[in-house]
């Protein structure tokens, strides 16, 4: 909070207690002797705190959850997921907002976003999750464009990427082994979810 908001609260607290609980001088502020409780009111304070983180660890959520995710991701790993998540806590109201850009979490309230790609500069708390992908193609296209042998063939490919990824390179891992291609971006999809009608025979 800010300065002059915890000047209020202090304020508010010393007026209710009737006494100075903060010395303050010019580059510091300390405790006064007011603020030197018996242990017993300080084991009540602790006894409080611990029933607290006690019922909220074993009670119910509560209140709203909204969860930016991709269309495709969400068709495929969360949708089909929360009914039982859904029953286990039935006081919270669960939002999907579903869009294929990185959505602005602050000005649009969203406490949980997953993506894919690299993470554009951010101060939120970010964990990495892995899923793996594969490079998939329709038998009209190779029958008009060829069979890829190996990964440097695909050069020589017509490849359509979603149009965050911000790299013209795709990294192929085979055993240990990682090798990177330079590809023709040549088609960008928005969506996921639009990558398999593009499979035809003009497209890898």
């Amino acid at each position: 909070m800010s300065q002059p908001s915890a000047s209020r609260l202090i304020a508010a607290l010393e007026e209710e207690v009737g006494a100075t609980l903060f010395s303050r001088i010019t580059r510091a502020v300390t405790l006064t002797e007011a603020c030197d409780v018996p242990d017993c009111v300080d084991a009540i304070l602790t006894a409080l705190g611990d029933a607290d983180h006690e019922a909220r660890g074993a009670g119910e959520l509560r209140g709203s959850l909204r969860i930016g995710t991709p269309i495709s991701l969400a068709l495929r790993e969360i949708i089909p997921r929360p009914p039982a998540f859904v029953e286990q806590h039935p006081a919270l109201k669960i939002e999907l907002r579903l869009t294929d850009r990185y959505p602005d979490l602050v000005t649009e309230g969203i406490d949980v976003s997953l993506q894919f790609g690299a993470l554009p500069d951010s101060s939120a708390t970010a964990r990495e999750l892995h899923q793996p992908r594969i490079l998939t193609t329709s038998p009209d296209y190779l029958r008009e464009r060829g069979t890829p042998t190996m990964p440097s063939d695909l050069a020589h490919h017509s490849v359509n990427r979603q149009s965050s990824a911000s790299l013209a390179d795709i990294f192929l891992r085979q055993g240990g082994c990682i090798t990177s291609v330079r590809v023709d971006r040549q088609l960008s999809i928005t969506s996921t979810k639009a990558s398999p009608q593009a499979r035809s025979p003009g497209w890898g």
